[in-house]
């Protein structure tokens, strides 16, 4: 009888702990790393994690790879988000993914040095819709949810120090 309780009690704290599990990653993930960072199915994975500014107006590269479900994403758009524009430029404010999911931006150091670094972000728009499957269960198409216009942004930190 005790064996069937112990049994019982593992299989319901297994359901407890794989239903309390969250199911959306952080969207910024553990800044330095440069290996992940998801939101839903989507990564940002292999990415420059932090630029070394040696020079001024020099030209670094900043390179990526966007995914769904493990699978390369061809032909996406991702961005760079605004920054000040004292800790220099982007040459390119969008990038569009080759055949293998990657992108380079590229970054370009201000022409004078900077006292203190800063953090840039490498960022994709996800909507829910893409996320979510097709089928509402009803045939009723005529409620307009508005709830289902946003987006969230997949993000990865790049940090920027000078040398």
């Amino acid at each position: 009888m005790k064996k069937y309780i112990l049994l019982i009690s593992l299989i319901a704290g297994s359901f407890f702990f794989s239903a309390c599990e969250n199911t959306k990653t952080d969207p910024v993930g553990d800044a330095g790393t440069g290996e992940k960072v998801s939101l839903y199915d989507y990564a940002i994975t292999n990415y420059t994690s932090e630029v070394e500014v040696f020079t001024v107006d020099t030209v670094y590269p900043i390179d990526f790879t966007l995914s769904k479900y493990g699978v390369p994403l061809q032909g996406e758009t991702v961005s760079v988000k605004v920054f000040n524009d004292k800790y220099g430029s982007m040459v390119e404010s969008f990038v569009t993914t080759n055949k293998n999911g990657k992108g380079t931006f590229r970054y370009l150091s201000p022409s004078t040095f900077q006292s203190t670094g800063t953090t840039i972000y490498i960022a994709y728009a996800v909507s829910p819709e893409s996320n979510e499957d097709s089928g509402s269960g009803s045939d009723d198409d005529t409620s307009s949810d508005s709830s289902n216009t946003f987006t969230d942004l997949l993000e990865a930190p790049v940090r920027i120090n000078f040398n």
